[in-house]
């Protein structure tokens, strides 16, 4: 066995098609910085707890980041199907340029629409705020208008992303990490000071850190960041409205699940809900860096494939890397079955979370690992779809997947209570695998259009 690994693998991944190397390194490279990137979050996270507790200032500043953040985080996560595809597909230098150039014009005013957008928020606090105390709406009011020059940051940092993730240049993965960083070092070089103003000159200071460096690593993979035009004459721009509009709409609809999963949970009493949340998040952790990997590095690839005519080898490569996915991930789940009790009582077990609680979340933890396989298979199927353009395929395959989701729910609540959730998010991503192999067996040949 020893000697096979060191003399028979090195020699079959030289044999291996280009596009299969340049897959597993880029999952090899972005796995790690993802990894430590995502380490760095977990950091910053404790940090806040260490320095600022359960606290209502704390409850303003998250509700602040949300109203400033949200919309360009939603606005970047489905410009990412959309754009990526189209940027691979351009080999004109020219039209690229004005494609880019474009695109400059109009994330600067959108940017600028979205700091208004903040501005005016932090104004009507009181639609969003009304459960808090008159004190902490005047705080959240305050910090909205502080923190809302993150708007234009997050949609500037994004789209750089988008840009770098479109020539596989993979250190954008770890330029996350920067805002953690900063908001960690503030808070630890004013040890004294219990105030907010650490917390909140951190993110700024990270964001615009951010937006810099990853406008200096654009400059270099891309060819500089382009001019700014606010004209309007790009071909690139035909069904990019239509894709986004697509793509915006399908991700509304797969949020639906999460509040449709906490009103089943709701029905079954005090803490249910508190359950059914503590075993997401381990899940979700799972799956976010998963499909994060999976994501940012086949669908660059496997839309250069879709933009060179190449269809059956793009689906034949697409459908062997869901395989592979299948396997691995049905390893990490079976893993993550055993583990299961271990891994919770070290996350929660402590102070009022009791060892009653960790073998009922562990329960439901097994059953909601099911899922990995089928879903981080689909996803890979996915990369394909979207590398062809197929936006109205992929929101019927959302649409499928939440309509399984609301099914099973209907069908294994009553009969298993919290399981019966985790069974029906397990069985909804296999749907999610069924409809991608569907379509993608359909879709023998398309265009970017």
């Amino acid at each position: 066995m020893k000697n096979y690994l060191v003399s028979k693998l090195p020699r079959r991944f030289r044999e291996m098609h280009p596009n299969h190397q340049r897959i597993a390194w880029g999952m090899l490279l972005l796995g790690m910085l993802t990894i430590t990137a995502k380490a760095m979050v977990a950091l910053k996270e404790m940090t806040i707890a260490w320095r600022y507790g359960v606290s209502s200032e704390v409850d303003a500043y998250f509700l602040a980041m949300t109203m400033t953040t949200w919309l360009p985080m939603v606005l970047c996560s489905t410009g990412v199907v959309v754009l990526v595809p189209r940027l691979m597909a351009m080999n004109n230098p020219s039209e690229r340029s004005r494609f880019i150039s474009e695109l400059n014009g109009r994330i600067i005013i959108l940017g600028m629409a979205m700091v208004i957008l903040s501005v005016f928020l932090g104004w009507a606090h009181g639609l969003t705020t009304s459960g808090l105390s008159t004190g902490i709406q005047e705080r959240v009011r305050l910090i909205t208008w502080q923190l809302s020059p993150l708007a234009m940051l997050t949609l500037f940092s994004g789209i750089l992303s988008i840009r770098l993730q479109a020539r596989e240049q993979f250190g954008y993965a770890l330029m996350e990490a920067v805002p953690a960083f900063c908001i960690v070092a503030f808070i630890l070089f004013t040890p004294d000071d219990i105030n907010l103003w650490p917390l909140i000159s951190g993110t700024l200071f990270g964001a615009v850190a951010q937006a810099l460096w990853l406008g200096f690593l654009t400059h270099r993979a891309d060819d500089g960041l382009g001019r700014i035009a606010i004209t309007h004459d790009s071909p690139c721009w035909r069904g990019f409205y239509g894709g986004l509009g697509l793509m915006a709409l399908g991700q509304l609809i797969a949020a639906l699940s999460i509040p449709i999963d906490q009103i089943f949970a709701a029905q079954m009493g005090d803490g249910a809900i508190a359950m059914l949340g503590y075993t997401n998040r381990i899940i979700a952790f799972a799956i976010g860096i998963g499909t994060l990997i999976i994501g940012r590095v086949l669908l660059p690839v496997l839309s250069e494939v879709a933009a060179s005519g190449e269809y059956d080898l793009g689906r034949t490569q697409a459908m062997k890397w869901s395989g592979l996915m299948f396997v691995i991930w049905s390893g990490v789940a079976l893993v993550g079955w055993l583990l299961a009790p271990w891994g919770v009582r070290l996350l929660f077990e402590r102070g009022a979370f009791t060892a009653e609680n960790t073998a009922a979340i562990s329960l439901l933890l097994r059953f909601g690992l099911l899922q990995l396989p089928f879903y981080c298979a689909g996803v890979v199927l996915v990369q394909w779809l979207a590398a062809l353009g197929r936006y109205k395929e992929l929101l019927m395959i959302t649409i499928g997947v939440l309509c399984a989701k609301v099914g099973l729910n209907v069908l294994l609540v009553d009969a298993y209570a919290l399981v019966g959730i985790m069974l029906s998010t397990s069985g909804s991503a296999f749907v999610l695998l069924a409809l991608s192999v569907f379509y993608v067996k359909a879709n023998r040949e398309s265009a970017i259009k």
